[in-house]
């Protein structure tokens, strides 16, 4: 893998295509088991097994040249990245490591929670009256 920005790398997998692995956005994993890299050819996030990892390779210049417009965006919408915890199982989540739901738009969590299910009925306490 090569350096593109601080804890970003760039690779290339023979079966995956290009690869951005993000030392900073590996939340909500076991990472003595697994590794969050982000799928350029299909722009989504995917969690695989660490020996994944072990296949990536460093990229050609034509490697490149094909993912640079990708790499562009997927920087540029990290710039923009929404973060939280989810309300559920309180982990840090962050919409470009998880994905957004299509029905409600929260970001959803590895547990399934989004805010699809969330409940509205905050417990207030008592009222004084």
């Amino acid at each position: 893998m090569e350096k593109i920005k601080d804890n970003i790398f760039f690779g290339v997998h023979k079966d995956l295509g290009g690869i951005i692995y993000d030392k900073d956005y590996q939340e909500g994993i076991d990472k003595n088991n697994e590794v969050r890299l982000y799928l350029l050819k299909e722009d989504r996030m995917g969690v695989f097994t660490l020996y994944v990892k072990t296949q990536i390779i460093k990229p050609t210049s034509e490697d490149k040249s094909l993912y640079d417009k990708k790499i562009d965006l997927l920087l540029n919408a990290k710039k923009k990245m929404r973060k939280t915890h989810c309300y559920n199982c309180k982990r840090n989540i962050n919409s470009i490591s998880f994905s957004l739901c299509k029905k409600c738009g929260w970001i959803k969590c590895s547990c399934k929670a989004c805010g699809c299910e969330y409940n509205h009925n905050y417990d207030l306490g008592p009222l004084d009256n």
